[in-house]
Formats: C-alpha cells, sequence, structure tokens
C-alpha cells in the first residue's frame, strides 16, 4: 500500500509575524497557535482517518512510532481513556531522554533498532501506522515507516514538507530523502536574539488527535 503522507500545512511553525499585532506573550503564543491550528489540511486530515477506518475495520490495529520529543505525541493517543483501545506503542527506553539526551539524539540517527522494533511490533498488513518525526531527518523513524510498508501497512506519516528541504537528512532510504527544520516559535521575547516557544508540539498533537477522533465515524 503506498506510503500516505500528512503534511502538517503550507504554513511554516514560525509565529513571529504575530509579534507586530500582539504585545501580550500569553495573547500572542494563543493566537498563533489557533491560527495555525485553523490552517492545517482539513482534506489531509479526512482522507488520513478514512484510510485508517477502512483497513481498521476488519480488525486491526494501529503502531505509533515517535522518537525525541515526537515520542511524546506518540504516547498521547495510548492507553488512556478517551482514545482508541487497538493502538500499539513502539517504546524503547532509548527513545526518551532518560538516558541522557546525546544517547536518544544518538538512537533516533542510527538504524541498528530499526529491525529490533519492527519485529518485536509485530506488523501485519491489516494494520496503519503512524510514524511522527519533527525534524523529519533522523534514520529512525524513517526507517521505521518504511518497514511499515513493507509490511504490507497503511502508513500515516506526520511531517512538515515544506521544511524538508531546509537540511541535509540523516536518511536516504527511499523517497525519504528529505530535508527539514521546524524553527516552531511563537513570538520573540524582549531581549531575545531569536524566536522562542516552539510550536512543534501543538500543532502536529492536534492534527493526530483529529485523525483518531474521525475514525469512529
Amino acid at each position: 500500500m503506498s506510503l500516505f503522507l500528512a503534511t502538517l500545512g503550507p504554513g511554516t511553525l514560525s509565529l513571529c509575524f504575530m509579534t507586530a499585532y500582539h504585545t501580550d506573550p500569553v495573547e500572542q503564543y494563543l493566537s498563533a497557535a489557533r491560527d495555525l491550528l485553523a490552517s492545517i489540511g482539513f482534506t489531509q486530515i479526512r482522507s488520513a482517518g478514512v484510510l485508517a477506518a477502512t483497513v481498521l475495520g476488519p480488525g486491526g490495529i494501529i503502531h505509533i512510532f515517535g522518537s525525541g520529543y515526537s515520542g511524546l505525541l506518540a504516547q498521547e493517543v495510548f492507553y488512556r481513556g478517551g482514545e482508541l483501545v487497538a493502538v500499539n506503542l513502539i517504546l524503547d527506553p532509548r527513545l526518551g531522554f532518560g538516558l541522557g539526551a546525546l544517547e536518544s539524539t544518538a538512537f533516533e540517527r542510527g538504524l541498528d533498532a530499526a529491525e529490533e522494533l519492527t519485529e518485536s511490533a509485530g506488523f501485519e498488513p491489516g494494520d496503519v501506522g503512524i510514524v511522527i518525526s519533527n525534524s523529519g531527518r533522523n534514520a529512525l523513524p524513517v526507517k521505521i515507516a518504511l518497514r511499515m510498508k513493507a509490511a504490507g501497512m497503511a502508513v500515516i506519516v506526520l511531517a512538515n514538507l515544506e521544511r524538508s528541504r531546509s537540511e541535509p537528512s540523516w536518511q536516504t532510504a527511499g523517497n525519504f530523502r528529505q530535508r527539514k527544520r521546524w524553527p516552531g516559535s511563537c513570538g520573540r521575547s524582549e531581549g531575545a536574539n531569536g524566536p522562542l516557544c516552539d510550536a512543534d508540539t501543538v500543532l502536529p498533537c492536534g492534527r493526530l488527535l483529529v485523525i483518531l477522533f474521525t475514525l469512529p465515524e
């Protein structure tokens, strides 16, 4: 089944444009976040929901993966009230920061664990895969998505394709030789040298939850 890319929309995650209109930092952030959430591609969200529902109908499950900060989004929809039961979180202690930031970064930039993680996940052709990658350039999430596709799964990737050409990828497999960087900033602080406050949790998390919300329909 062809890989389905659910991009995060045409707008960048840099929200500095709000600075000129709001002096209050709270309103600046919230207003910018609302604008971004309103700009996401609803057609793609509905398509992703239909794709997942079609595959899950006969009894498949959702396998979800994210590393680093993207792993927080994957955990958001696993084993909690009001969410789907048929969700398998692909989790490994090395994916988080419990062993240190450098260890986690090295882990997601390598390919060594891809085989181990996918074998233990038990991919089946009737399943759906969701891969989240904030940077879009680390080798492990790219490899996981390709393994899902090779297993005959429907695959939904949350990524910002507009940013995919800004930096070299750590992985060159298939169509995923992409380069991206998400500034993800909601404004500037007085005296700061650059934009602050990432929005690369607000936007993909909102999109992920809406995709799953459409499934019961």
